[in-house]
C-alpha cells in the first residue's frame, strides 16, 4: 500500500466537501490519471473511458460532465478545462496567474511520467502496464478522510497535523 496522507475537509448542506487540507494531492492524482486517460484515448478506448468516472460525472441538471474536483475560483475553469482534454495546456503568457502555470508544469510532468512509465513496453503493454498505475491508485492508495462539523475545527485539525514540533 502507499499512504497519500490526509485530507480534512468540511460536508456542507449537500454533503459535498470542502477540502481544507489536501487539495493539491487530489488535484496532482487526478492530474495524473487525467494524463493515463489521454495517452490511452488511442490504443485503449475502454480503459480510458473508465477513468472518466474517477474525474467527472454527469450533472443531470446542468445536462453536462462536471469534475468531481473542484478547485478555487481562480484555478476550478483552467483546471477543468484541460482535465478530461486529451492535449495538454499551451505555453501560458507571463501575466497568467502563477498557480495556473503551476498547474500547467503537474499536467505537462504527469504527461510526460506516462510515457517514461510505458518507455520499457510495446503499444500492446501501454493497457497492462498503466492498469498497474490505475490500480495502485484505486486499490491500494491510502487516504485518511477528516470530516469536521466546522471551519474553526478544520483549521485546528490542519495546524495540528502540520505542527512539526517547532516553535
Amino acid at each position: 500500500e502507499y499512504f497519500l496522507g490526509t485530507i480534512v475537509s468540511i460536508p456542507d448542506e449537500d454533503g459535498v466537501l470542502d477540502i481544507i487540507d489536501g487539495q493539491q494531492r487530489l488535484a496532482t492524482t487526478s492530474i495524473l490519471l487525467s494524463r493515463i486517460r489521454a495517452f490511452l484515448l488511442l490504443t485503449e478506448p475502454g480503459i480510458a473511458k473508465s477513468l472518466e468516472s474517477f474525474l467527472s460525472e454527469y450533472d443531470r441538471h446542468q445536462r453536462t460532465d462536471v469534475n468531481k474536483l473542484k478547485l478555487n475560483l481562480t484555478d476550478n475553469d483552467f483546471f477543468g478545462k484541460w482535465l478530461l482534454s486529451p492535449e495538454l495546456p499551451p505555453p501560458l503568457p507571463d501575466s497568467a496567474p502563477l498557480s495556473h502555470k503551476r498547474l500547467r508544469v503537474a499536467f505537462v510532468t504527469a504527461a510526460d511520467h506516462v510515457k517514461r512509465i510505458v518507455a520499457a513496453v510495446n503499444e500492446k503493454g501501454y493497457g497492462d502496464k498503466l492498469n498497474k498505475w490505475i490500480d495502485l491508485v484505486e486499490k491500494k492508495a491510502t487516504v485518511i478522510l477528516f470530516r469536521v462539523p466546522s471551519r474553526g475545527n478544520a483549521y485546528k485539525m490542519f495546524e495540528t497535523l502540520n505542527d512539526r514540533g517547532l516553535r
